[in-house]
């Protein structure tokens, strides 16, 4: 089975915005106390460095938070998607054209998740949310994604283009070059549906 791992605490992103699995129909931020076990799961992810900010389970979640949680969550998979589209161009086989309105729809709500940025060393550079509760972990993991864009790994976090898949994973092949989340699954899939979609358009041209 294909790696999709991100490294560090990027993976503890990929999890988030795969709280969305359109291949088995479930939505793990359908409900408050679904989010609340997303974040007691993430909390506890072993890539997570010691002494970094950890997503925990702010007191009293409500439905307002379960809400700004599903936005920050469809803001970072139409940027991912759009990200992916433009790497491989909108003729490239199975993906889709990106989504002009991701980045737009990231910034707005980054507008209303203030951080700052601080040093645990000279090398290891965070950021900081400054307010407490549902906004500090999406902040948080807003930082996150602003860490790795800046050092590169943000890049290779890829969404499946299948239409009934759209699984985010970590492109860990050297040249970047990763499409499906699964090859052998999704690709394949789609393989066999243009197969067959040429076969009938064949036998439709000679009837």
């Amino acid at each position: 089975m294909k790696r999709q791992e991100a490294p560090g605490r990027l993976e503890v992103v990929r999890s988030f915005v795969n709280t969305l699995d359109l291949e088995r129909g479930v939505d793990e931020l359908d409900t408050v106390e679904g989010l609340a076990g997303w974040l007691a799961a993430a909390s506890s992810l072993a890539a997570l460095p010691a002494g970094s900010p950890r997503p925990g389970v702010p007191p009293a979640l409500t439905e307002t938070d379960r809400r700004a949680a599903v936005e920050v969550r469809e803001a970072l998979r139409d940027t991912i998607a759009g990200a992916g589209a433009a790497a491989f161009g909108p003729s490239a086989p199975g993906v889709v054209a990106p989504a002009p309105a991701g980045l737009d729809r990231l910034n707005r709500v980054a507008a209303r998740l203030p951080v700052h940025l601080r040093f645990a060393d000279a090398a290891t550079p965070q950021f900081v949310p400054e307010r407490g509760g549902i906004d500090a972990v999406l902040a948080g993991l807003l930082g996150v994604v602003a860490v790795a864009a800046l050092d590169g790994t943000w890049g290779r976090l890829k969404m499946c283009p299948a239409e009934d898949c759209r699984w985010v994973f970590y492109d860990h092949a050297r040249n970047r070059t990763g499409v499906w989340c699964q090859m052998a699954e999704c690709g394949n899939r789609r393989k066999v549906r243009e197969h067959r979609s040429r076969q009938r358009a064949a036998s439709t041209t000679r009837t």
